[in-house]
């Protein structure tokens, strides 16, 4: 699926906020890949600069009949910083194996996100154990992948990156080793034996285990956007029924020339909903599809008019959001669905007021307009 069908598809599913969370897991594996290859850019320039290093010796030895070994030069040119070769491949490999604990953080998000909805835990409560254990509430969720998801965190690939990363951030430095054996010429570069918990991770060729826990991580994030396309191709998701996009904005006037100079008299943002089952909470979020990209925004309307979708324009409501947060459009927070509480009772004079005294905004392409003036 090309991207902007994968994009269309959670916009259509009411997922769209989900895609923040897969572009940035994206975003991570590239950059660990990135790291990847410098390590092994690394540890190529050394083995092929000792193998000059160890021919040289023995051209001399050939025509001199002897010859002593000198260590070449093991610094590298970092950013116009000189350091160690050795440095330079530890601290690439503490970012790879940081990049990829990072992952697991927002892959978690990704999948709580995509699958759960508004039922999703709240970000700060999300880890990978926490999106396991409730993913047993969705039993609609299964196969292969799903088997595969709720034993991540017994798989040994997920345990050594998450146990690299404890005890290299948490207790001490973990050294990789770079070696060269002059005798057969050949060079080694090992991850080290470390222990957290369990027994003693082994001593590990560098770049075969690098390589290996990017590509499981790349293989984890294949699978699950394979689930979530083949899914929702063929079934909705159940738990994105209050979600709404683009409130309509109602626009009054008092003239032909006001309406002509855009100014207006009173305003509303609304949305038309069944008198007989109006939620106690909805989820709202402003989104533009041109058919080549989509772009989606946070809502940053204070109060929206509940209107009687049989009976027009006919105010029956009002949704204040119920976060205490103050958005404007476009801001920094991430990307949601709006929270909003429905309120049938003493709205009036709230919207009221908001109608004709609060400073109003419309957002072309974000509304459907709705325009009125006196003739």
């Amino acid at each position: 699926m090309i991207e902007y069908d994968f994009h269309k598809l959670m916009k259509d599913m009411k997922l769209f906020d989900s895609l923040q969370y897969y572009n940035t897991c994206i975003y991570q594996l590239d950059s660990a890949h990135i790291s990847f290859n410098a390590v092994s850019n690394l540890i190529t320039a050394f083995t092929n600069q000792y193998d000059v290093q160890l021919n040289g010796m023995f051209n001399r030895l050939a025509e001199e009949k002897k010859a002593s070994w000198k260590s070449p030069d093991n610094t590298v040119d970092f950013f116009g910083i000189t350091i160690s070769r050795s440095y330079a491949i530890n601290k690439l490999t503490d970012e790879i194996m940081s990049l990829l604990h990072n992952f697991f953080d927002v892959y978690s998000q990704w999948i709580n996100s995509v699958l759960f909805g508004e039922s999703a835990l709240i970000i700060k409560k999300v880890c990978l154990k926490s999106v396991i254990s409730k993913m047993s509430n969705f039993p609609e969720y299964s196969g292969s992948f799903i088997s595969k998801f709720v034993l991540l965190d017994t798989d040994n690939d997920y345990n050594y990156i998450a146990d690299y990363n404890n005890v290299s951030k948490h207790r001490y430095k973990l050294d990789s080793e770079l070696t060269y054996n002059i005798i057969n010429g050949t060079s080694k570069a090992t991850l080290p034996v470390f222990q957290k918990d369990n027994p003693p991770y082994n001593k590990m060729d560098l770049l075969n285990t690098l390589r290996a826990k990017i590509d499981f991580s790349k293989g984890l994030l294949s699978d699950s956007k394979q689930f979530v396309e083949n899914y929702y191709q063929k079934t909705d998701n159940l738990y994105v029924e209050h979600r709404i996009y683009n409130p309509a904005t109602f626009m009054k006037y008092n003239s032909e020339d006001d309406y002509k100079n855009n100014k207006v008299d009173s305003h509303m943002y609304f949305i038309e909903v069944d008198t007989m089952t109006i939620s106690p909470e909805y989820q709202i979020m402003l989104i533009h599809d041109d058919g080549n990209e989509i772009s989606a925004y946070n809502s940053p309307y204070s109060e929206i008019a509940l209107v009687d979708k049989n009976n027009k324009y006919s105010m029956i409501g009002m949704l204040t959001p119920k976060d205490s947060e103050v958005f404007t459009f476009n801001d920094a927070h991430n990307l949601r669905y709006r929270t909003y509480i429905s309120n049938t009772q003493d709205y009036l004079p709230i919207l009221y007021k908001f109608m004709w005294e609060k400073e109003f905004k419309y957002y072309p392409m974000l509304s459907d307009p709705h325009f009125f003036y006196e003739t």
